[in-house]
């Protein structure tokens, strides 16, 4: 199995809203309800989101073989 660490683009996308999905639905799951965790997700991984914060900041993807499996964002501290 091969593991890779790359800069996002925009074609994972889909897939990275995949996993912020199942990450969240798996582990809130009993603790926020489904719908504000839907909600959460639709704003702050919509395709829109993701370009912009793509642009303003740092987006890695982990992949095994081809598939995105995890990611992590970065964002510069504002020192003022």
């Amino acid at each position: 199995m091969k593991y890779v660490i790359e800069k996002m683009t925009v074609n994972d996308i889909h897939s990275v809203q995949q996993v912020a999905t199942d990450s969240w639905n798996h582990t809130y799951k009993g603790i926020i309800p489904l719908d504000v965790q839907n909600n959460f997700l639709r704003a702050a991984y919509s395709t829109e989101m993701l370009k912009k914060r793509m642009e303003e900041s740092e987006l890695w993807v982990a992949l095994v073989e081809t598939k995105v499996v995890g990611f992590a964002n970065f964002t510069p501290v504002n020192e003022k």
